[in-house]
């Protein structure tokens, strides 16, 4: 008889691991995403939001012209903060490009 596995070893291992499935790491971006307003506080929150990371380049859409001056301007500290949360789901940040939209 096999033995029942805890769902958080489960995910640990097959999602959150070394695993680099395309549907794995739409679920890392989505969990790294979410900590965006931990990131870059709730001001500039409001007004901008990650939407795609290729290789080592976060994206950013920034909906007022403004804010996207002050995050370009904060761009080596926000990198540093998203290091905390994006290390530990194997994700590498290095840049962030902002799209005003």
């Amino acid at each position: 008889m096999k033995e029942i596995e805890k769902i958080s070893d489960i995910l640990s291992e097959n999602v959150f691991g070394k695993n680099t499935s395309p549907v794995s790491f739409s679920i890392k971006k989505a969990v790294a995403f979410s900590f965006w307003k931990d990131v870059c506080g709730a001001r500039f929150a409001n007004f901008s939001f990650p939407y795609n990371i290729k290789g080592q380049t976060l994206f950013v859409t920034v909906k007022n012209p403004q804010v996207m001056q002050e995050l370009i301007f904060n761009k080596a500290m926000i990198i540093a903060k998203l290091k905390n949360y994006f290390l530990p789901l194997n994700i590498k940040v290095e840049e962030i490009r902002y799209d005003y939209k």
